[in-house]
């Protein structure tokens, strides 16, 4: 199943953000109390929507009930708690936050976000990538198009990497596994187990779906 995510505050981060997930066939939903910004996000995904993000009946109405996840990117530090609030009681179950002051971050938590994050340590669509999937440790951009990837393993492959020939079958080279801590160079020999985190590299959209087939669904 497509996730959706709901980004709320459209600035240069979040565009960034929008533009990334857009790309992947992500469903989102920009909202931004700004016309002007909500209109630069419509050229990215086809639902953005001028909305008051912190205002439960406008987030119902926009259709934020709807979505697996939020970011929320609101610049001003007591309209974001009021943000997140306003979507932990609609039911959203992960709710990111961003902050500029990372003394906030406490507080960010303690009202209900799932995650803090800071923009001036985060790129945009590297982060659009960990969003996808909770399983994506960490990504990195090496080029415009290629990048590095950790990816948790979260079940058993049951084949050695020679015969599972990843590399033929999504164009994508494992550079690293690790294993309890310990680091493995890997070989056609190796067998990916639970909980290892695989070091990959590769286009990201190669990544993208290396990582949705081998841990959530059936190759099509």
């Amino acid at each position: 199943m497509s996730k959706s995510v709901a980004v709320i505050g459209i600035g240069r981060f979040g565009l960034s953000v929008i533009e990334e997930l857009s790309k992947m066939n992500v469903d989102v939903l920009a909202i931004d109390i700004e016309e002007s910004v909500v209109e630069r996000a419509s050229e990215m995904t086809k639902h953005a929507v001028v909305c008051d993000g912190t205002n439960k009946e406008a987030l119902i109405e926009a259709g934020v009930k709807d979505v697996d996840k939020a970011i929320v990117i609101i610049g001003d530090d007591k309209d974001k708690v009021l943000s997140i609030l306003m979507l932990k009681e609609l039911g959203i179950k992960h709710v990111t936050a961003t902050v500029d002051d990372e003394a906030f971050t406490s507080i960010l938590l303690r009202v209900g976000a799932d995650e803090v994050i800071s923009p001036k340590k985060e790129a945009g669509r590297a982060y659009a990538k960990r969003v996808m999937s909770s399983n994506i440790v960490d990504f990195f951009y090496v080029t415009n198009n290629y990048c590095t990837a950790r990816i948790r393993i979260v079940k058993d492959i049951n084949k050695t990497l020679a015969d599972a020939n990843f590399r033929a079958r999504f164009n994508i080279n494992i550079l690293l596994i690790t294993r309890n801590g310990k680091e493995i160079i890997p070989t056609g020999t190796n067998v990916l187990e639970v909980n290892d985190i695989v070091t990959v590299f590769g286009a990201a959209a190669d990544i993208g779906r290396f990582e949705k087939i081998l841990n959530k669904t059936k190759e099509s």
